[in-house]
């Protein structure tokens, strides 16, 4: 699988690879060879018991190296089974023991997977917005500070099975979550509406906020002892993150609306004295439909995501009694 095969080489054929050399050579790209020899399918034996669990989890730089090659973002038109070095070997063994010209047979079980399979078109478009907005940055210099992004959920998981208290994890998914920010950012007329409805009530919920009910948590206060609770290299690490991915944000905010500003005085809309002015009221404007647009679509996400884990667990309880 290291170098292409002639067209009518492999023609039909179920290809065995061995991925010693895993690392140098994609398995992306041993199964587009194996496809330009006309093969029918390629079974990549591990080099450990550890198998990878999907070929969209190796390195980015792989799968980019494999598509400029391929000329193609695609995943290759051939199925693609990654087996366990045991597994090799015992089907090894078997083309070595059966009798020339008398065929192999290999049984797969395939079972359901709801992973999101995405394209490297999808994960590059993504990278880009994320990086463009400021979060890929924010959570990168995170990282960089030795912050552990998502120990939360462990720790939670932890303690609760010390204490015996029912404990569900859950996290929003990317894929919903950009989904569900495309279809709140539209400018229709719904969502203008939902966003001036959410700032005619921004003075009440700051009042709860502040004064919740006895029967409401305290967020602003559990706020406040979270912070302590974290280190000082955690809290310097956010807020040097936080700024750097509003910069970011706000650099690219004004790069758009400068060609809007721009288009406007070509066409005489605007005037020369006017310029500032006019770019002020279309940021603020643009602010003041994204934020509560943005702030909603992350809660109802989070709100669906916990209503599918509650769902699945009650499932789980039902089927287990």
């Amino acid at each position: 699988g290291l170098r292409p095969w002639g067209p009518t080489l492999l023609q039909g054929a179920l290809v065995l690879i061995d991925s010693g050399d895993r690392q140098q050579v994609s398995m992306a790209r041993r199964a587009w060879h194996a496809a330009a020899g006309g093969a029918a399918g390629v079974v990549v034996v591990a080099d450990s018991e550890n198998l990878p669990l999907r070929v969209t989890h190796e390195r980015l730089c792989a799968r980019v190296a494999t598509a400029l090659a391929f000329r193609t973002c695609s995943d290759p038109p051939i199925p693609l089974l990654v087996v366990s070095r045991q597994a090799g070997e015992e089907l090894r063994a078997a083309i070595r023991n059966a009798q020339r010209g008398s065929p192999v047979e290999l049984s797969v079980l395939i079972r359901q997977d709801t992973y999101p399979a995405r394209s490297l078109g999808w994960e590059l478009c993504f990278g880009c917005v994320l990086m463009g907005s400021g979060v890929g940055l924010m959570y990168g210099l995170i990282e960089l500070a030795g912050v552990e992004v998502g120990a939360e959920f462990v720790a939670a998981q932890d303690k609760a099975e010390v204490m015996d208290i029912p404990c569900i994890c859950m996290d929003v998914s990317m894929d919903g979550l950009c989904g569900r920010l495309g279809r709140q950012l539209r400018p229709t007329p719904s969502n203008i509406y939902n966003a001036a409805r959410m700032w005619i009530t921004l003075p009440r919920l700051l009042f709860h906020l502040v004064f919740p009910k006895a029967w409401q948590v305290d967020l602003l206060g559990s706020a406040v002892l979270h912070v302590l609770a974290f280190k000082l290299r955690t809290c310097l690490a956010y807020i040097l993150a936080v700024a750097l991915a509003s910069f970011v944000s706000s650099t690219l905010i004004v790069w758009l609306l400068r060609g809007v500003e721009d288009t406007a005085r070509a066409a005489h809309v605007v005037q020369a004295d006017d310029q500032d002015s006019f770019e002020g009221w279309i940021s603020i404007t643009v602010q003041l439909f994204a934020m509560p647009q943005l702030l909603q679509a992350i809660l109802l996400e989070r709100d669906e995501a916990m209503y599918q884990a509650l769902v699945r667990q009650s499932r789980i309880g039902k089927s287990a009694s």
